[in-house]
Formats: C-alpha cells, sequence, structure tokens
C-alpha cells in the first residue's frame, strides 16, 4: 500500500482540527440530519406540502402513500435513452453496409432498445406505484399497488428490528434514500420517490407508532442493530502480551465480489468494443464527408470511453485480488505503533511513535448495493481507521461494527490513548 495512495491523504480541519482521510470526506459529504435519520431528530408533524394519509382508530394506524404520477428521472432517462436508440437504428439501417453485417445491427439496435424499455418500465412503476402501510398489534402489513395489481407482505411486530432511511442509488451526484423497515425475516423498502422532508417524517412517525407498545425499545434503534443472523464470523484476532497488545486481521470474502464486479465490467466493455467494430463509416461511401467525419469523431470518442471502463474492470480485479490476500498484523505499545500488512511474498511496514497517531476510530468504509426493484438492499460496511500525521490507515473492511469497536479500544489503551 503506497503512501501516496488519494484516499488515505489526512484533510485537517483549520477551524475545529479534526483530522479524517479523503475517504471518510467522500462517504459523508451528501448526507444530510433529516436524510441520514441520525439520531432521535425527526418531524412530529407531517410537512405542510405532504399527500401522505394518517390514520389512527385507537387499534390500528396507517399509512396511505398515493402513486406520485410525476414525470420521474427515469422517465426522462428513458425516453431520451429511447430517442438515441432511434438515432442509431435510423443510422444503422441506412446504411449500404448493414445488410453485409449479417446479425450484427440488428443485435446492437435490440441491445438498446431493451435498455431504453427497461428503463421506462421502472419509471412507470415508480411513478404509478401507491403504497398502504397498516400497524397494530400482531405486526405491520405493506400493501403495494401497480396498476391494480397488489402485493401484500407482513413483518410480526416483535420481529421488526429497525426503521431507517437506506441509500438507493445516486441522482446528479446526490444520494436517493428509501424507507426501509427491517425485520428477522426479511424487509420491506419504498418511498425513494418522496421529498427528503417527508421521508424523514413518516421514518419518525412509524418508529413512534413502533415503541407505542413495544416494550423492548433498544431493538428499534435506527443504528446498526448487530443482529445475529446479520454479524458475520470474527476476523478480528487480538492478543494482550504485557503492556501492549497485538491485533491480527483476517482477508474478508468482499473481495471476490469485487473481481466479479471487475470482471463483469470487463467482460461487457470489451464485448461492446467487439459489436462496435462495424460502425465505423468508410471514407469513400454514400454519406457526405462531413458527415462521415463527425460520425466517425463521435465514434473514436466512445470507443475511447469504453476503453477506460476496460481498464477500470481490470483495476477493480486486482483490487478484489489483493484485498482476498491482504493480512494487518498491527501492534501497539505505548512507546510505538506497527502496521505489517502482507498478501503472497510483498509486505509493508508502517512503524511511527505513539505521539504520532492522532486518533484510531470507526468509520464507513463504502455502501454496497444488491438485488433490484423493491428488492433492493443497500448494506452499510464499516472500517477501523488510524489516523498518523501524513496519511490515514484503514483495515477491518466488511468487519462487524462492534468488533471494529472492541479492536479500536484495545489500540488506544495499548498506546496510553485512553
Amino acid at each position: 500500500m503506497s503512501d501516496e495512495i488519494l484516499w488515505e491523504t489526512v484533510i485537517t480541519c483549520p477551524a475545529c482540527g479534526h483530522a479524517c482521510s479523503v475517504l471518510e470526506v467522500a462517504s459523508y459529504r451528501h448526507k444530510r440530519v433529516k436524510e441520514a435519520f441520525a439520531g432521535e431528530h425527526a418531524e412530529e408533524s407531517p410537512p405542510a406540502t405532504s399527500h401522505i394519509h394518517r390514520e389512527h382508530n385507537g387499534t390500528t394506524h396507517t399509512w396511505t402513500l398515493p402513486a406520485p404520477k410525476s414525470w420521474n428521472a427515469l422517465l426522462k432517462f428513458g425516453t431520451l435513452w429511447m430517442a438515441f436508440s432511434v438515432f442509431i437504428a435510423f443510422t444503422i439501417f441506412s446504411s449500404e453496409k448493414s445488410a453485409t453485417q449479417g446479425y450484427l445491427p440488428p443485435l446492437i439496435v435490440a441491445g438498446f432498445v431493451l435498455v431504453g424499455v427497461g428503463l421506462l418500465i421502472a419509471g412507470l412503476l415508480q411513478s404509478f406505484t401507491s403504497h398502504v402501510l397498516s400497524l397494530d398489534a400482531s405486526g405491520l402489513v405493506h400493501e403495494r399497488n401497480v396498476f391494480g395489481s397488489i402485493k401484500r407482505r407482513f413483518l410480526p411486530r416483535d420481529h421488526i428490528v429497525s426503521v431507517e432511511l437506506e441509500r438507493l442509488y445516486s441522482q446528479n451526484r446526490r444520494p436517493v434514500y428509501v424507507i426501509e423497515i427491517k425485520g428477522h425475516s426479511g424487509k420491506i423498502r419504498f418511498g425513494s420517490g418522496l421529498p427528503p422532508n417527508e421521508k424523514s417524517w413518516l421514518c419518525g412517525d412509524l418508529r413512534r407508532a413502533l415503541l407505542v407498545t413495544r416494550q423492548d425499545t433498544a431493538s428499534l434503534d435506527v443504528a446498526d442493530t448487530g443482529s445475529p443472523k446479520s454479524v458475520p464470523a470474527p476476523r478480528i484476532f487480538i492478543e494482550t502480551p504485557g503492556q501492549g497488545c497485538v491485533v491480527h486481521v483476517a482477508p474478508g470474502k468482499l473481495g471476490k465480489g469485487i473481481m466479479i464486479l471487475g470482471s463483469v465490467i470487463f467482460a461487457f466493455a470489451t464485448f461492446l468494443l467487439i459489436m462496435a467494430r462495424g460502425l465505423w463509416l468508410p471514407l469513400s461511401g454514400a454519406w457526405p464527408l462531413p458527415w462521415v467525419l463527425i460520425w466517425n469523431g463521435l465514434f473514436i470518442l466512445w470507443c475511447l470511453s469504453v476503453i477506460l471502463f476496460v481498464g477500470l474492470g481490470l483495476g477493480t480485479i486486482l483490487t478484489g485480488y489483493r484485498m482476498l490476500r491482504t493480512h494487518f498484523k498491527i501492534t501497539a505499545t505505548p512507546q510505538a505503533l506497527q502496521v505489517l500488512e502482507s498478501h503472497g511474498n510483498w509486505q509493508h511496514e508502517t512503524l511511527v511513535p505513539a505521539s504520532d497517531v492522532r486518533d484510531i476510530r470507526t468509520s464507513i468504509y463504502f455502501t454496497m448495493a444488491s438485488g433490484s426493484g423493491p428488492h433492493r438492499a443497500t448494506k452499510v460496511n464499516h472500517c477501523a481507521l488510524i489516523v498518523l500525521q501524513d496519511r490515514v490507515i484503514s483495515f477491518g473492511g466488511e468487519c462487524s461494527l462492534p468488533e471494529l469497536q472492541s479492536t479500536t479500544t484495545a489500540l488506544k489503551q495499548a498506546l496510553g490513548h485512553e
């Protein structure tokens, strides 16, 4: 691990002196108090512009979310994509070479059209889907209505462990959150199209309703509950010889998923390059020369962008491979801190005096989305950070938060920082 890695660079606040890494700044830069739904801050009453209808008859709480029926981002992008697909189809099928290229031109056009149709369908589902939530002593019923087709899900009340806002995707470099009700047997997710203030209020209102008769209030905290089903096997082993401590961190399984993602990116980008080789227009063809030059110039730019994705895929594969093989051994004493990173025959040592360690804490490593549509889920991965004078060392990604917290506490105690 090079000392010049960008995300390990230390950034110090000139006002308060707090030090953090570039990765932490990137992880938190989009978060708002209401969007992150941290702590107990939430609106007690619905916003004035809210269209959510709430009822309470003494035993049952009901929330009705009407279909927004709006021109959302997916519909806009899907329409633009379809217009671009029509342009591509016209260009390909009007070319004299299309008749001699066999299945290739129709396959390219079909791929573009299918992506556009998928975007339009997703946009229509988001725009014309209504939700009804009913909560009573037995549990929560979620009713999802799409064009008259109703789907119901039930979570027993004593099985609900959290109500929180989870990041679903990014739009214009800003995260879009969804309300997630998590239970032992599954989760319910909805409300991605709601305004942020409505999401914050509804998320808080659901929690308050659940807490009315629930005795175990701690299980409804919006923070990570660490339920037994979601805690991974321990990867951190702590030894306490004498006054110091030695922490061993084994590789996790996350590298396999990253390698698979990189392989998919690489294979798809390579496939696009191979399939698009027949789109180059000869200068001596039937098309006017200015049109040929413009088309070929755009084609070159497109190929360069796809080549960048090929490189991105290869880099992702290498990153996943390195994560699968990297071991950490961290030795802390009142005098010094040693971090030894190794994979295979490669080793990198960082040795600093204890006074040069500015902080040791946990942080958000990254988020990972899985699934699609109503079953889409976002998992928040934490890591531990060692903040030095000139860099930040991260370790323990994919470990459970309690495991990381106990590790950082042990290291700080060994260094004499607590």
